[in-house]
């Protein structure tokens, strides 16, 4: 093999690597988000009742590192709900719950490198559907019927001419 062959393969393996590069460059620059990967995909898992009327929502949230999300349920509860929140099936100190409300919570990610992945249980009363005061009946009296009056005078069957008064 001349020098020459040795230099054409390095040069193409060469050019075989920075496409590869190139390529896992722009695919990581896209952010493709597969199987709930991005820092602000939530999935909502199931909601259930049981027979006394408690609703159980549960799902599960992945924040990046650093980052906070609104989290809202499926169901309104009628006050705010017995929330638990777990990472990976063990109690996680790396969020902070900021706020709770009974249609959403806000949670944080605290650890500074790396994204996190948190399930959700809320546990609760559901919102009572709104119900207003039932409509007034209205009751529609018949139009009366159009009557014309009487003319006084009739209307001549040939045209007649107007003259002025002086």
């Amino acid at each position: 093999m001349s020098s020459t062959e040795r230099v054409s393969i390095g040069w193409r393996v060469a050019g075989a690597l920075a496409g590869v590069a190139l390529v896992a460059v722009f695919l990581g620059c896209m952010s493709l988000n597969i199987g709930c990967r991005d820092s602000g995909c939530t999935d909502s898992i199931g909601v259930t009742t049981d027979s006394c009327g408690v609703v159980r929502q549960e799902g599960k949230v992945t924040l990046g590192p650093g980052c906070s999300q609104q989290v809202f349920y499926p169901i309104c509860y009628a006050s705010i709900p017995n929330l638990e929140l777990r990472e990976s099936g063990c109690i996680s100190t790396h969020h902070l719950l900021s706020h709770q409300e009974k249609n959403y919570f806000v949670l944080e990610n605290k650890d500074p490198s790396f994204s996190r992945t948190f399930r959700w249980v809320a546990r609760g009363t559901r919102e009572a559907p709104v119900v207003g005061p039932p409509a007034p009946w209205v009751v529609q009296a018949p139009e009366p019927a159009l009557t014309l009056p009487v003319p006084k005078e009739t209307l001549p069957t040939t045209p007649v001419p107007v003259v002025p008064n002086k």
